[in-house]
């Protein structure tokens, strides 16, 4: 990671951090033809800005872009911000009442850091099955290892894959009937509704859906300044390429000479 190889047609190649989900990287290629940057899919917070900027990169002639939230109406808050209204959130329902099943929605691999979050907040181990643990035991996190058990008997905090319906969140608390409540928590970017408060909260008789838009790809804003910190010759759309004309405009207008007027207002 930020050292650059050297390949042996002489193309250096160096590893970024995404800050998406862990391991994933960004791809600098510096070859005798140009210089190309593929984000693969990445969160582009001010500090994985700030790293890039950092390093010098040399001027790049493409830059291959995670566009999935290349739409002005999505705009939602930093990750810290979504994690921590969803860890008050808990820490409230759990301390008004504590026989409560928590149930956050994860993929295979990606929104750990949500789901750790809450687990430290709640002071509980996180139930998970076989082969999620087994994938996040190969990321030799061992913070976020000793957390994880497969034993549903032991703790309030449980995994599942994706999000989950009204049904299966009813049949998840009928089996497990210690449990008098439930709180399943959904994040995702495009939980994000433009003005209100952070979480969506959905309560459904003694189960709460809670949609967070915890997001780990860039949001509009974090495109933006990301284009604009490195100012590449080319950008090529990664997601919803159909829309690569629509995206060229604005990205022609993220990287146009500023208007000197508005530099010395």
């Amino acid at each position: 990671m930020n050292q650059p190889q050297r390949l042996q047609d002489g193309t250096l190649v160096t590893l970024f951090d995404a800050n998406h989900c862990p391991g994933s990287v960004l791809f600098l290629f510096e070859t005798l033809t140009g210089n190309f940057l593929h984000t693969g899919d990445l969160r582009a917070e001010d500090c994985l800005i700030d790293q890039l900027k950092s390093k010098s990169l040399p001027k790049l002639d493409i830059l291959f872009l995670d566009t999935t939230y290349m739409n002005p109406r999505y705009v939602f808050p930093p990750q810290k911000a979504v994690i921590d209204e969803v860890c008050r959130f808990v820490k409230t329902e759990l301390e008004r009442y504590p026989k409560t099943l928590v149930v956050c929605g994860t993929y295979m691999i990606g929104k750990e850091r949500v789901v750790q979050a809450i687990a430290e907040t709640m002071g509980s181990k996180i139930a998970v099955n076989r082969p999620k643990m087994n994938i996040i035991k190969c990321l030799n996190d061992e913070k976020l290892t000793s957390r994880l058990t497969l034993d549903y008997k032991s703790t309030n905090l449980f995994v599942v894959f994706g999000s989950s319906s009204l049904k299966q969140l009813q049949d998840t608390l009928a089996q497990h009937s210690r449990f008098h409540r439930l709180i399943n928590v959904w994040p995702s970017g495009w939980e994000y509704r433009k003005g209100g408060p952070i979480l969506s909260v959905k309560p459904s008789g003694n189960i709460t859906i809670v949609g967070a838009p915890y997001s780990e790809h860039s949001s509009y804003g974090e495109l933006e300044k990301l284009v604009r910190a490195l100012r590449p010759a080319r950008i090529v759309p990664t997601v919803n390429v159909s829309k690569n004309e629509e995206m060229q405009k604005t990205f022609s207008q993220w990287l146009a000479p500023a208007n000197i007027s508005q530099i010395f207002k």
